[in-house]
């Protein structure tokens, strides 16, 4: 956490609420300044895994352009008419290549709000108490919008089943082969025919995306850094350890290329006796930097005071205003359903 001290000491110099400042709008003003300060930056943006933008408070929707790739089509040209074969075009009557137009994907921005009460016992001008609450604040704020945004990315529904959405331990789709069981545990293997997937395309050839990131659960990680495949000496299949990069705890933390990034918001899929996932489990996402979701906010965040006389106290209103899109590029993503078991 950011050192808030300065804050914390121009604060000082603020009438308390309940007194001549009877909104706190002095302390909120520092209050809020302090939160912004001390924000902790969540990982999906640190990362680069997703786009955020910032807009005018006045405007509650913004649009995300998306390019995806386009291969021109090339034909040969005789340059001279006598070295022409049969068969063989002259001159440049073709058909030109039409490109993929840029389409848009929009975020609907909404206020989320939140509040705690204060008694008048408890000041927010003492520094214990502003440092507590500003940290309180920040890391919460920052978490709900984590906590909605890999609520979007991780979402099954949002892949299509046998192109995008895959089944851990063996990396399939189709039918009850698909289906989630105990032993659907996370597998090197998995995360290979993932970025091979993408890296073909499809169809073969188009839509071609190169992944550079694994998301998942702790759950998850635990499966893949525990996996037999690392094991020292192992020798089937070898190629396992050779892909792989760890820290000096022997964590992993690269594969095959792909950086890994771990976060306990990663929501638990839900079961059905009946559907693909029929144990518990959360989903593990390969894919592309900056083609995921995006997202779109007004500011970081305000807090007004509504003075509770009654109550003896205070109440602090906490506003945050974003919302997300959906998947930018569908094809730039594969989300494996797992088993926590």
């Amino acid at each position: 956490m950011k050192d808030i001290s300065l804050f914390a000491s121009v604060a000082g110099g603020a009438t308390p609420t309940g007194s001549l400042d009877v909104g706190g709008s002095t302390v909120d003003k520092y209050f809020a300044e302090a939160i912004i300060a001390a924000k902790p930056t969540s990982l999906l943006e640190e990362a680069g895994i997703i786009r955020v933008l910032q807009v005018p408070s006045q405007q509650e929707k913004v649009s995300f352009p998306v390019v995806r790739h386009t291969h021109l089509t090339w034909n040969e040209v005789k340059r001279n008419l006598s070295d022409s074969i049969s068969g063989t075009d002259v001159g440049s009557s073709y058909d030109a290549t039409a490109l993929k137009e840029v389409h848009y994907k929009e975020a609907f921005i909404t206020t989320k709000s939140a509040s705690i009460f204060l008694p008048d016992t408890v000041n927010l001008l003492n520094k214990t108490n502003f440092n507590l609450y500003v940290e309180v604040a920040s890391r919460d704020a920052q978490r709900k919008k984590e906590e909605d945004g890999l609520g979007s990315l991780m979402l099954t529904t949002a892949y299509s089943e046998g192109n995008t959405l895959f089944t851990a331990g063996g990396f399939t789709s189709a039918g009850t082969a698909g289906s989630v069981a105990a032993g659907s545990t996370i597998d090197p293997l998995d995360l290979m025919k993932a970025k091979k997937t993408m890296t073909i395309g499809s169809p073969a050839g188009s839509n071609v995306n190169t992944p550079d990131f694994i998301l998942m659960y702790p759950t998850q990680y635990l499966q893949l850094n525990t996996h037999a495949d690392f094991a020292p000496g192992v020798t089937s299949p070898g190629a396992m350890m050779r892909k792989a990069k760890f820290d000096e705890n022997g964590d992993i933390i690269k594969f095959d290329g792909m950086e890994i990034y771990v976060s306990e918001l990663v929501p638990a899929n839900a079961t059905s006796a009946t559907g693909f996932q029929t144990v518990a489990g959360h989903a593990v996402l390969v894919g592309k930097k900056g083609l995921t979701i995006a997202r779109g906010e007004h500011r970081d965040i305000v807090i007004n005071t509504e003075d509770d006389r009654r109550a003896h106290g205070a109440w602090k209103i906490f506003d945050i205003d974003y919302g997300y899109t959906d998947i930018l590029v569908p094809e730039a993503n594969i989300l494996i359903r797992t088993s926590d078991t």
